[in-house]
């Protein structure tokens, strides 16, 4: 019974401890992450995937450089596609979801956010979900069933001696 709740409460741990590095240490470096809401970069770059995109000046991105960039207006939503050509002459990338058939409007210089490192597939799902209350009630669950387990078999084997 130790054994079991030993590796049971390793497994959960261990889990736990890679989201939180995949969550929180880019942060720490200056990458920000982003849960890609669409499929307008299949197959690149899957929804629910979570991109990581490091900060980036226009004179660093080029054809084929994957950016993340705000819309026009002040809702703050996020796109994440691929650029298709740079114009420094007007300041503007010319981007495009790898599944959209035709272009995007023009992106200028100053809303460029960054580029894309890399993603995780699905992590984004994740991630999303632990900042719900369900997540994170289900969050405390895990913390609460791995002290359980912690503690179970001292528990056990004390009322086995009883």
């Amino acid at each position: 019974m130790k054994r079991f709740c030993s590796m049971v409460s390793s497994i959960i741990l261990t889990l736990m401890i890679l989201v939180s590095l995949s969550l929180g240490l880019p942060h720490l470096i200056g990458v920000k992450t982003f849960v890609v809401l669409s499929g307008s970069m299949e197959p690149s770059v899957h929804t629910g995937s979570l991109a990581y995109i490091k900060a980036s000046t226009p004179d660093e991105i080029t054809k084929g450089d994957i950016i993340t960039y705000t819309m026009t207006g002040d809702n703050g939503y996020l796109v994440t596609h691929r650029v298709v050509s740079v114009n420094e002459v007007e300041n503007v990338f010319i981007t495009k979801g790898d599944a959209n058939e035709t272009n995007d409007g023009p992106v200028e210089f100053e809303r460029l956010v960054g580029k894309l490192l890399f993603s995780i597939p699905y992590l984004g799902f994740l991630t999303a979900f632990i900042k719900t209350k369900q997540g994170i009630v289900l969050m405390i669950g895990i913390l609460i069933v791995m002290i359980i387990l912690t503690f179970l078999p001292q528990i056990m084997k004390k009322e086995e001696s009883t």
